[in-house]
């Protein structure tokens, strides 16, 4: 019997292996327009070396893609991100010459795409939102903290002085090379758009494929963009990944249906691909440092599989 399955596991890691090899030398992910991957709150295109879509660019363009990383202010409102977005976004158009890019962007990274698809929607072939809080139950800890930890208060006083200096920090050792160093941080800004009233008002701006139900789908396709979203649902995925702890923490005011940050139904955007990947807020960047859970989705396969579904559809 143990003959047998390790007999079992060897074919499954050479079919696998096979499988891989065949899609990244097919042009499995070559996609008609290029895909630019917008980062969240606090993130970065490179820090040090290292990708906010930790090695997610690399494979991607392995297998076929042309892959762009945006620089966003760490810490700022949705639409000063999003402005920076359209920015960059005519930039790779102008670069590449491509007619129109594929967005996919991670938690409040998505908010800035949509934006992006409103202002520009002859520029965008596609939105994917993944993990981002579409629906104003979506970040249930950014309205805690408004509430509980408002600016002018010592406590709020305090995690703005934190947040900003550590956004500075971040800002500095990145975006170098592009020459987007030294972009504005607000964490007065980033407070009032990830809020009740800061998500409603922008849902009230931008309401293209908005989820019709309380956990249900929006529209596929508005004004010929197409929008899809993915999110996962499981706060602790491997006790060796010591982010684990502080999402688990942050869980105790999102809840258990999450990620540990955004929670699965105000995840949802347009075509839901999936709202229950065994993977929590930083597993889906494949973060920290590829550290997902032993038998969850490897989050590389989700990227590769997304893009081959925009290549399928011709986009």
């Amino acid at each position: 019997m143990r003959i047998a399955a390790r007999l079992t596991a060897c074919c499954i890691v050479l079919i696998t292996m096979v499988i891989t090899s065949a899609a990244n030398a097919s042009g499995y992910t070559s996609t008609r327009y290029p895909l630019v991957l917008v980062h969240g709150f606090m993130g970065f295109d490179q820090f040090a070396g290292i990708d906010y879509f930790y090695r997610v660019p690399g494979d991607l363009r392995q297998s076929g893609s042309s892959v762009h990383v945006v620089k966003l202010s760490a810490l700022n409102s949705n639409e000063v991100r999003g402005e920076q977005l359209v920015s960059q976004i005519e930039g790779i158009i102008a670069l590449t010459g491509a007619e129109k890019v594929n967005l996919v962007g991670h938690s409040q990274g998505g908010l800035a795409a949509r934006y992006a698809a409103s202002m520009i929607p002859g520029q965008v072939a596609s939105v994917t939102t993944i993990a981002s809080p579409n629906q104003v139950t979506g970040f249930p800890l950014g309205e805690w903290v408004s509430m509980d930890y408002p600016i002018g208060t010592p406590e709020g006083d305090l995690v703005n002085h934190v947040l900003t200096a550590l956004s500075q920090l971040v800002d500095l050792y990145s975006g170098v090379d592009s020459g987007l160093s030294h972009l504005a941080q607000s964490y007065e800004g980033f407070l009032n758009s990830i809020n009740v009233a800061g998500l409603t008002q922008f849902n009230t701006d931008h309401p293209q494929a908005l989820a019709t139900s309380s956990c249900g789908s929006g529209a596929a396709v508005v004004d010929g963009i197409r929008y899809y979203s993915w999110s996962g649902a499981k706060v602790a995925t491997n006790l060796f990944d010591i982010s684990d702890y502080a999402l688990l923490m942050a869980s105790e005011i999102t809840g258990q249906d999450s990620d540990g940050l955004v929670t699965r139904c105000g995840s949802h955007l347009g075509e839901v691909i999936r709202d229950n990947y065994p993977m929590n807020h930083l597993d889906e960047i494949n973060h920290l440092f590829g550290f997902y859970g032993l038998f969850a989705t490897n989050p590389m396969v989700t990227y590769r599989s997304h893009a081959n579904r925009l290549k399928n559809v011709g986009l």
